[in-house]
């Protein structure tokens, strides 16, 4: 049994938990999570997960290693913007941390502050090259402006060729 933080995995009945949820994972999430779990705090080179996990020492698909951590990641909770449990070494490969960051919400205790969510305001969204910002964005209950001293205005943001 490998347990860190709240995520604990059985390799003999390849079963999950994160708290007392258990989670299902497939036969590849489940393989690349007992690669990393089973080492806590070590660096897992890309190359390594590879070999271990889809037993291969070529690259099937760049993207193979990121989609299914993209998966793992949703099914344990970890925001990808501000992971605590599995983060991305970049140049070098995913580690799973023993404990989440100081000032993680995960943390707890003193110095964790909570994430507030990133919106888009809608006048810059439509400024945007893209168009209009995404139904949702923006909504009243998520909006932020910024204090009046902070905005800028369309005229004073600088020109990006």
């Amino acid at each position: 049994m490998h347990s860190v933080q709240d995520v604990s995995l059985d390799p003999e009945t390849r079963r999950a938990w994160k708290g007392d949820d258990e989670i299902t994972f497939s036969r590849k999430e489940f393989d690349l999570v007992l690669a990393l779990i089973s080492r806590p705090g070590e660096i897992v080179t890309r190359e390594q997960l590879m070999r271990e996990v889809w037993h291969t020492s070529f690259w099937t698909s760049s993207k193979t290693i990121d989609v299914h951590l993209g998966w793992v990641r949703r099914k344990i909770g970890d925001n990808p913007r501000r992971p605590h449990l599995i983060t991305t070494i970049r140049g070098k490969g995913l580690r799973f941390e023993p404990q989440p960051p100081p000032g993680h919400p995960a943390a707890g205790g003193e110095g964790a502050q909570p994430v507030a969510p990133i919106v888009i305001d809608a006048d810059v969204a439509t400024d945007c090259a893209d168009g209009p910002a995404a139904p949702g964005v923006g909504a009243p209950e998520m909006a932020y402006r910024a204090p009046e001293a902070d905005r800028v205005s369309a005229a004073e943001r600088p020109v990006v060729a």
